[in-house]
């Protein structure tokens, strides 16, 4: 009885605020309060759901201070269960906070010791596990898996976009024949894409692509941007950038390479620098080339060379390059959670600082290691 009159008066008061201040003041609140207030009236929950609000809050969370965010498959030893762990923290704090687990799910026909594909894409993570996608939030533990793409043909790659724009979450699936006479490609005409909504209205749509190609590596979305390395041309042997706008669902290719990056298209890792694309390709264990993409039109790239201090390495397991904050420091870790730990490098003034992230509290047994996040900002999809 005092429930439901609590519940009355929180929502008679809700009633008398604006519609606006109302929105302004959830904007300003932790997702798991947002999520709490869902529960509350059919305004919060249509507020909090609404594309605008969504949007909003995750730009808001974009602002704030830099993120991390590390994915890794463990066991809880509470209840002695296999799940994925997702933890946050400051690029410059060594004390993470657990956002959420998840129960791990593998496609039955997956070996236990195939890692899935996993990518972070404004605030929400694809795993991919064979033909199966899952899509979770990690910052409220909420998931859903993708249905199926309808085609008789074999499913080739995914690839995770968001428009920044109209604020949406989009895949991008590329098919093949299931049986085909020497090389097999993916067809002009028989691309699929699928547009991510918190309702289970998600369903695949086939969009028109030109020029055929296979895809070799995964994607990086940047500034609603998809880039991702293929084959293009004569039996599809000459090397390209692909460039997916995510909201217009058009193509764009770009065949000038740097023969370091042709050799190495599958090795290759696509990184956001200053919100273009860039690609680093290793020279060592702790040094790498990082090709600039300058100008998509006239293909012109630049060359940078990266290496993590021998001072701040020496003492560390192996590390790999993880990406380049927002601020231009470049960020690298460590490859597993026992001792882990960033390196993070100010090109600017060449000062090296390393930031030990204690996560003794959970026991990683994953066979994939740590995915590691940097720039995660916060969403409250699927509240």
């Amino acid at each position: 009885m005092e429930k439901n009159q609590r519940e009355n008066k929180v929502m008679k008061t809700s009633d008398s605020i604006p519609h606006d201040l109302l929105f302004e003041i959830l904007l300003r609140l932790p997702v798991k309060s947002v999520t709490r207030f869902i529960s509350v009236s059919n305004l919060f929950a249509s507020i909090i759901r609404s594309q605008g609000f969504m949007k909003s809050f995750s730009l808001r969370s974009s602002k704030q201070k830099q993120c991390l965010l590390l994915a890794y498959d463990g066991v809880d030893e509470e209840k002695v269960d296999k799940n994925w762990f997702f933890i946050s923290s400051s690029e410059k704090s060594s004390s993470p906070v657990m956002l959420s687990r998840m129960a791990c799910l593998h496609a039955p026909e997956l070996s236990r010791y195939t890692p899935p594909r996993v990518s972070c894409v404004h605030g929400l993570l694809s795993f991919v596990y064979g033909e199966e996608q899952i899509i979770i939030n990690p910052s409220n533990g909420k998931y859903i898996t993708l249905r199926s793409v309808k085609s008789r043909r074999k499913v080739l790659k995914r690839f995770f976009g968001y428009d920044p724009v109209d604020g949406q979450h989009k895949v991008l699936c590329l098919t093949e024949p299931m049986f085909g006479s020497g090389t097999r490609v993916a067809a002009s005409g028989q691309c699929q894409v699928l547009t991510l909504e918190s309702s289970l209205k998600n369903l695949w749509r086939q969009i028109k692509c030109s020029i055929p190609h296979r895809p070799q590596s995964e994607g990086l979305c940047t500034n609603g941007v998809l880039y991702y390395y293929a084959h293009m041309g004569k039996e599809f042997m000459e090397p390209s950038l692909v460039r997916f706008d995510v909201r217009s669902e058009t193509f764009e290719f770009l065949t000038k390479l740097p023969v370091e990056i042709q050799n190495s298209l599958k090795s290759s890792n696509l990184i956001s620098y200053k919100g273009n694309v860039a690609s680093a390709t290793s020279r060592s264990h702790y040094s790498y080339d990082l090709w600039l993409l300058e100008d998509f039109k006239k293909q012109q790239w630049i060359k940078v060379n990266l290496s993590a201090s021998p001072n701040t390495t020496k003492r560390y397991s192996p590390i790999d390059l993880r990406g380049i904050a927002h601020t231009g420091e470049v960020i690298y870790a460590s490859l597993y959670l026992d001792n882990f730990y960033l390196i993070i490098h100010d090109r600017d003034t060449n000062v090296f600082k390393v930031v030990d992230i204690i996560v003794n509290s959970y026991k990683s047994v994953g066979f994939a290691g740590v995915v590691c996040f940097i720039d995660f900002v916060e969403s409250v999809m699927f509240s």
